[in-house]
C-alpha cells in the first residue's frame, strides 16, 4: 500500500482597513494583521467610496519582518482626480526574488505601484486623506496565500 502526502495550502482572508472618512486624516496606521508566516503571495482589493467633494486619499500597504519595529511599503493605492469616484483597485503580489537592492519606504511609495518579493509576516495600512467627504469609506481587503 502506498500513501500520498498532500500539502494543504492555507489562504487567509482579512480586512486591513475599513475607515469612515468625513474630513482630512493625517497619516494614520492601522493595527497590524499578524501570523502570516510563510506567505508566498498576496492579493489586495482597495476602494474609496464617497458622496460629495474631496481632494485625495492615499493608502500604503506595509509589511514587517521584525515584529512591527520597521515597516516597508509594498503597495500604494492613490485616489485623486476623476479616478477617486470609481475607487476600486486590485493588486496581486508574490515572492518573486528581489534581484536589485530595494531601499525601503514608509508612506512614500510611488502612486499606484507595488513591490514584489517583499512579504514579511505582518501587514498593516498607513493612510492619509485631504478634503471633506460625505459618507466616505476607505477599505482594503487582503488574501494571503501560503
Amino acid at each position: 500500500m502506498s500513501y500520498r502526502i498532500v500539502r494543504q495550502i492555507e489562504n487567509k482572508r482579512f480586512n486591513l482597513l475599513s475607515a469612515a472618512i468625513t474630513a482630512a486624516v493625517g497619516l494614520t496606521a492601522t493595527t497590524s494583521v499578524k501570523g502570516l508566516d510563510g506567505m508566498r503571495a498576496l492579493d489586495l482589493l482597495g476602494s474609496f467610496v464617497f458622496a460629495g467633494s474631496g481632494t485625495s486619499g492615499d493608502a500604503y500597504v506595509q509589511t514587517s519582518f521584525d515584529s512591527g519595529t520597521n515597516w516597508i511599503d509594498i503597495a500604494q493605492f492613490n485616489y485623486s482626480g476623476g479616478a477617486i469616484a470609481s475607487g476600486l483597485k486590485f493588486y496581486s503580489l508574490d515572492d518573486t526574488a528581489v534581484t536589485t537592492q530595494y531601499a525601503p519606504t514608509s508612506g512614500t511609495l510611488t502612486d499606484n505601484t507595488v513591490k514584489n518579493g517583499v512579504l514579511g509576516d505582518e501587514l498593516r495600512v498607513q493612510y492619509v486623506t485631504v478634503g471633506t467627504y460625505t459618507g466616505g469609506v476607505l477599505t482594503i481587503y487582503g488574501v494571503s496565500k501560503a
